[in-house]
């Protein structure tokens, strides 16, 4: 499964930071290689959560205590029959010129 999500999700989301676990500690996705992992209590924190979060930046983040500089996208893995958090997404954007313009000629198209 780790060599599929590599394959696929890693180039759904450039300049962006992603981590896919399964709880407690198994990561089937860190993306880009070269970056450190998402803190642990990023996942300590996300296993108590049954919903997904979106915190802008300058949004204090409630493991961390302290505002983040990009936006941050967390997302449980719910168990099908317990609909308990069996493992979660991280995903963290950079945001730059390259992707406000790709955002923005995304909005415009649409319009």
């Amino acid at each position: 499964m780790s060599k599929v999500l590599s394959e696929h999700v890693s180039n759904m989301f450039p300049y962006s930071q992603l981590e896919i676990r399964i709880f407690p500690d198994q990561t089937l996705l860190h993306h880009p290689d070269d970056w450190p992992p998402v803190i642990v209590s990023a996942w300590e924190w996300l296993r108590t959560t049954s919903v997904a979060r979106y915190f802008s930046p300058g949004e204090t983040l409630p493991w961390d205590k302290q505002p983040t500089r990009n936006a941050v996208v967390v997302a449980p893995v719910l168990d099908v029959e317990a609909t308990e958090p069996i493992g979660g997404i991280y995903l963290s954007r950079r945001r730059s010129k390259l992707t406000f313009d790709q955002d923005a000629e995304a909005i415009c198209f649409t319009m």
